[in-house]
This record gives structure tokens, sequence and C-alpha cells, in this order.
């Protein structure tokens, strides 16, 4: 029964996942001016309209796991709506002019040397995190629930250590 939750989900979600592109790309432009405030107030007003729509699709109209992929997705169109509506009122050289958009061949070629090798570590990453879970879906919806609940409750303990870290050692490097 979960597979196929999740499978549902993981469709829905997937057709948002240009909008999620869209704002991500879009907001670290403004982060790049010093512009932190405006990303975080939309991804704010999103978190909101999540959380209602879920509500609404889930309990309002039971949808289930796809009222679920629904809200996030149109949050995620929200959010990558008002992200080009403001790079399209920015000032140069920040401002968006979709028709001026083009794909530079040097600045492609450098980005997918990084790209490329990142993208793969982070599946390699991905595909041993698929393998674990199979092994606990394979106890069942009740080992299922619980696993989800203490990996949310277990991966942000590290997080003020490594800022810490970062903190101590801003280029990340060892004690010599």
């Amino acid at each position: 029964n979960v597979i196929d939750d999740a499978v549902l989900y993981l469709r829905i979600y997937i057709l948002g996942a240009p909008c999620f592109m869209v704002y991500n790309f879009g907001a670290s432009i403004l982060r790049s001016k010093g512009d932190t405030k405006r990303p975080l107030y939309i991804l704010l007003i999103a978190g909101v309209i999540n959380t209602v729509l879920n509500f609404v699709l889930v309990i309002g109209f039971h949808m289930s796991v796809a009222g679920v992929g629904i809200a996030t997705d149109i949050a995620n169109l929200f959010c990558a709506s008002v992200i080009v509506w403001l790079l399209s009122r920015e000032s140069d050289p920040f401002r968006l002019r979709p028709r001026h958009i083009t794909i530079y061949k040097s600045e492609l070629k450098r980005i997918l040397q990084i790209g490329l090798p990142a993208g793969l570590q982070g599946m390699v990453f991905s595909l041993s995190n698929i393998f674990v879970q199979s092994a606990i879906n394979g106890f069942g919806s009740a080992a299922v629930a619980g696993s989800s609940v203490a990996m949310r409750a277990g991966v942000p303990a590290p997080c003020p250590c490594r800022r810490l870290g970062h903190w101590r050692y801003p280029t990340g490097s060892a004690i010599k």
C-alpha cells in the first residue's frame, strides 16, 4: 500500500520540479546581490499556501497523497512565479529578460565539468539511500513510519555541530 502512494506522490511532485528549479535559480540570483529577505519571504508564504492546501485537499477533498503532491506543486508554482516577476523588475545586470536568454557553450562546458561529477556523487548517495529504504519497507508500513520519524528527528541534530565546524575553520580544512 505504501509503494503505490509513494509512486503517485513522486509522479505529481516531479511535475512541479521545473517550478522548484526556477525558484532556486532565481533566489540564488537575488541572494548573490545580497537580497536574502525576499527569497525567505517567498518561502514563508509558500509554506503557508502549502499547509492550507494540504488541509483543504487532504481533509476537505479527501485526496490523500495526491492532495499533498498537488499542494506542494502549487506552492512551488507560486515561488517560481513570484521570483520571475521580481527578477523581471530588477535593475541590470540582475534583470531577467526572457528574450535575451541564451546558452554560451564555454560556460556550459565549465558548468558540466563541475556539475556532472557532483551529480554522480549525489546519485550514488541517493541510490544507497534507496537500498536502505527498500530494506526498511520490507518490514511493513509501521517500520516505514517509525523510520521516517527517526530520520526527521535525527538528521537535523548534527547541523549545529557542522555549522560550528565551518565557523571555526571557514575553509573547511583540517587542523594542520
